[in-house]
């Protein structure tokens, strides 16, 4: 979900006493404050980074997340160089169940579906770029183990680490 249907879910199903935007602006100080500081790079993740850029690959991000915390944790973590752009769902009015962001990301890198590769760790995001006709490697994330069997059954390559391409 995005941080605005979460903040809904919140404040709608869990009865959270606050306002959808003040619920946005907790769950983003919160995020923006672990992205900036501790998240860490999946093992690998840069190994398998650097071999696709230097064999040529375009590669782009595609989030979920706000810009104003995915920015700092792309510039401490080095990573801002591998990419052609950043791209969130919310500048693009679209969510990542719907094929029509995938298909959006596409198009801006100059891809076809035959010659692109999504990598992705949520189902629902699977299901959303399986829907644009596109490939999807799904990469095993601790946050989406209770659809862990589904996405092994659905994604068409499914990696517990980046060391599968190295």
């Amino acid at each position: 979900m995005t941080c605005t249907q979460t903040a809904d879910y919140f404040h709608e199903e869990l009865g959270v006493p606050l306002s959808s935007h003040e619920i946005s602006k907790e769950i983003i100080s919160y995020v923006a404050d672990a992205y900036k500081n501790t998240i860490p790079l999946k093992p690998f993740a840069r190994e398998f980074l650097e071999k696709e850029f230097l064999a040529g690959t375009k590669m782009c991000i595609l989030t979920a997340g706000d810009i104003s915390f995915v920015s700092p944790a792309l510039e401490r973590l080095d990573l801002l160089k591998y990419f052609q752009f950043v791209m969130t769902c919310s500048s693009q009015g679209k969510y990542k169940d719907q094929k029509e962001i995938f298909e959006i990301a596409m198009d801006k890198l100059g891809g076809t579906t035959e010659s692109t590769v999504v990598f992705e760790d949520a189902l629902y995001a699977i299901q959303g770029a399986q829907s644009a006709g596109l490939r999807v490697y799904a990469i095993q994330e601790s946050t989406t183990l209770k659809d862990d069997k589904m996405i092994q059954e659905i994604a068409d390559v499914y990696i517990e680490s980046y060391s599968y391409f190295l």
